[in-house]
């Protein structure tokens, strides 16, 4: 689909021009029976929210909308009613006998004639999905059974199959593999004109979240009066959006997230438990350098070759954070990566040649209640890079290859993950998706057992769990002599609420690991050093220490820098830094501000300069062709990514207050 969006009609059913209008009700009978369709709606929301029921929200009569879309190949039309109190889609199916099944005014869908209908097997993640689902023992389907508050309902198989919809416009528009049950048993106040539900709510089965990311986390509607001789329109991606004067928004809140933060501690900060204080800080400056030098020609690997591979550098993820996995939970440290997907920790069994030393033992999974492989066949399998799958077993068999010849390979699993909230509270979230991996090998070392993804691919971590933070996680980093740690949150603690932020859109491109900014420019003073194209040129990453910037774009900041210092620069002897001074000479770094679109962030002489061996040195250095903003220049901000609204927000911020 392309960018633009698409869009398709809305019918009432008791529209003039609905093909179900019964012209023998006047205005105030069809008034009257949609206020008790309302009054059976208010009830059932209700009795949900005060009763967390395991049922839909939806009342089968009270939707009244009705929409046109397509199942299977070759595409066959029904109408279903499109609503934004429930999830699942679904739809009846033979074999559908008539005491089990109620009249649609066209037959039910036929799966055995559809060639990309699939079964989902119980295993799945989209299975586990849904409130109330069971297995057999012969067979692996996915049987659901969905009751509603009036004692309607609707049982079948989870499948999938491709979903077509009429675009308003004439186009049609298609999404593979879509999720919907196959209703074999459907019973209850559900009637024709309807052959089934789209739901259109907030949880992870309904249409707008299975195509979220093809629309841009973005749908509208526009109801015409009920007397109207036109349809109303449900909108989606670029469609949706008002563009007309006028318009007000309201935000929405997401029910008990309040969120909550971990503490991020630098592999190198004195209040680390693996701070070498032998190390000085020249000595650590260096190596973090020669890190970001790794990191960089990894993500262009990536970009240039489209490689199976992620793009961390093992050694390139320098935030260190605590979380437990299982049941009972077990601590752990591991990296923080923006750059990466993938959570990952070493498991049991896992001999020492084909593990690194950690510092904790492996976790083992046996020990866990919680624990479960994921079969080879599940979405989650298949949306990794590579995996593999043997004759007589289903695990999910990843392998993981970064840049550097390292590697991780072992079984993709699901666990309850807990956090420590920096507030002294424990957060959970179970049957999270993560690699438990026997086979580690490479540059990987201790302090780390494992990394955790927080990039924007399916399975990082704030993919996994964007429902329940509202899409939205933000970090605040502390110098590195600071003697408290940094902070990373999610949902509503994420947001900035101080004044002074700007914000910039994040900018869709491959991989979508990346979190990509348009920076225009770098200005001193009344001078500034202008990007060539700026769409999407550089990359946000907290796990690069430098500031790289492409070589034309940095030759002409580099020529502005100079002449704001005034004072002959001196060469590197190690070559790390493309711009030095010497330490006793008394210059005075000017402040610059990086024109991102729409935001220009102002960064102070910490952010840019640093001491490294007697020489006063630039943080910002040429890179061949890619750009990346450093977590050098981002210290002592509240940066803030919200991913439903697709920006990076930033806020001057003491982050040692936090």
């Amino acid at each position: 689909m392309g960018a633009k969006g698409f869009s398709v009609e809305l019918i009432h059913l008791d529209s003039p021009i609905s093909p179900f209008y019964n012209a023998s009700l006047t205005s105030s009978q069809i008034l009257r029976k949609n206020a008790l369709h309302s009054m059976d709606r208010l009830k059932h929301f209700q009795f949900l929210i005060d009763q967390s029921a395991i049922q839909s929200a939806v009342t089968p009569n009270g939707g009244i909308y009705l929409m046109k879309l397509s199942f299977g190949t070759p595409p066959v039309d029904y109408m279903a009613v499109a609503d934004t109190g429930s999830d699942l889609i679904w739809i009846q199916c033979v074999p559908c006998l008539q005491s089990q099944c109620y009249p649609q005014g066209s037959p039910p869908f036929d799966p055995q004639a559809s060639s990309t209908y699939k079964k989902i097997p119980c295993d799945s993640d989209s299975c586990q999905a849904l409130p109330r689902y069971q297995c057999s023992n012969d067979v692996n389907d996915c049987q659901y059974s969905y009751s509603y508050g009036d004692k309607s309902f609707t049982k079948g198989i989870l499948s999938t199959d491709t979903l077509t919809f009429d675009d308003s416009n004439g186009q049609k528009t298609a999404f593979p593999t879509s999720i919907f049950g196959c209703g074999h048993n459907n019973q209850g106040k559900f009637r024709s004109p309807s052959a089934g539900l789209v739901g259109l709510g907030g949880g992870p089965l309904s249409l707008v979240s299975q195509i979220s990311t093809q629309i841009d986390h973005r749908f509208s509607y526009c109801l015409v009066p009920l007397s109207a001789s036109s349809s109303s329109k449900l909108l989606f991606g670029q469609e949706a959006i008002i563009s007309r004067p006028g318009a007000v928004s309201t935000p929405l809140p997401v029910m008990g997230a309040k969120g909550f933060s971990v503490e991020l501690i630098h592999r190198d900060s004195p209040i680390s438990p693996f701070y070498n204080a032998s190390l000085t800080s020249s000595q650590i400056l260096r190596k973090n350098a020669l890190h970001s030098l790794d990191r960089l020609r990894h993500f262009q690997s990536m970009i240039d070759q489209s490689a199976i591979q992620s793009a961390v550098t093992p050694n390139g993820g320098i935030y260190l954070m605590k979380l437990c996995f299982g049941t009972p939970p077990l601590d752990y440290m591991a990296v923080a990566d923006t750059g990466s997907d993938l959570i990952w920790i070493q498991c049991v069994p896992c001999l020492q040649p084909q593990c690194y030393p950690q510092g904790s033992p492996p976790f083992d999974p046996q020990a866990s209640s919680t624990y479960k492989k994921i079969p080879c066949d599940s979405d989650s399998c298949q949306a990794l890079p590579r995996y593999q799958c043997s004759n007589d077993v289903n695990d999910c068999q990843y392998s993981y290859s970064y840049g550097d010849k390292s590697f991780t390979k072992g079984i993709l699993s699901t666990d309850t993950l807990t956090f420590d909230d920096s507030n002294g509270q424990k957060t959970a979230f179970p049957t999270s998706i993560f690699g438990c991996g026997h086979n580690n090998q490479g540059k990987f070392r201790s302090p780390s057992a494992g990394l955790v993804g927080l990039g924007g691919g399916p399975l990082s971590l704030v993919s996994q769990i964007s429902t329940q933070i509202d899409n939205r996680f933000s970090y605040c980093l502390v110098p590195r002599s600071a003697s408290s740690s940094s902070k990373l949150l999610f949902g509503q603690e994420a947001i900035i609420s101080r004044p002074g932020a700007v914000s910039t859109p994040l900018v869709t491109k491959t991989p979508q690991t990346f979190y990509y900014l348009s920076l225009e420019g770098v200005s001193i003073g009344d001078k500034t050093a202008e990007a060539g194209s700026s769409q999407g040129n550089i990359i946000i990453d907290s796990g690069t220490t430098l500031t790289y910037l492409e070589s034309r774009f940095y030759s002409s900041l580099e020529t502005i820098v100079k002449d704001a210092i005034g004072v002959d620069p001196v060469k590197d002897p190690s070559g790390t830094f493309s711009l030095c001074y010497g330490a006793k000479t008394n210059i005075s770094v000017p402040e610059m501000v990086f024109h991102f679109s729409g935001a220009d962030l102002l960064l102070q002489p910490e952010n840019t300069f640093r001491i490294n061996d007697g020489l006063f040195c630039m943080l910002i250095v040429p890179s061949d062709s890619l750009s990346i903003f450093g977590n050098y220049a981002q210290m002592n901000f509240q940066v803030e990514y919200d991913l439903q609204k697709r920006t990076v927000s930033f806020a001057p911020t003491d982050c040692t207050k936090q």
